[in-house]
């Protein structure tokens, strides 16, 4: 799925297939991503997000200031060696 410009979502989110985001998406409640997600501009999760496989995103940044990540393999900037 490719969605075009900026989405906002007032309620739970369930993605199960690859998506792929131009813009910007706002979600105000709970998300689950079940396959991969790319964002090409801004994610905001004012709630709490589960996602089982990749997300791809150039920035991550807290909301008021706090961010919690769980997981058994976190990976943040390149994986790949130089």
């Amino acid at each position: 799925t490719n969605i075009l410009g900026n989405v906002s979502i007032s309620s739970n989110l369930y993605i199960s297939t690859n998506t792929n985001f131009s813009g910007n998406l706002i979600i105000s409640g709970d998300s689950l991503f079940n396959s991969n997600v790319s964002v090409v501009n801004s994610l905001y999760i004012s709630s709490n997000a589960y996602m089982q496989n990749d997300v791809y995103l150039s920035t991550i940044q807290p909301i008021n200031n706090s961010i919690n990540i769980y997981g058994n393999i976190i990976n943040i900037g390149n994986t790949f060696m130089d």
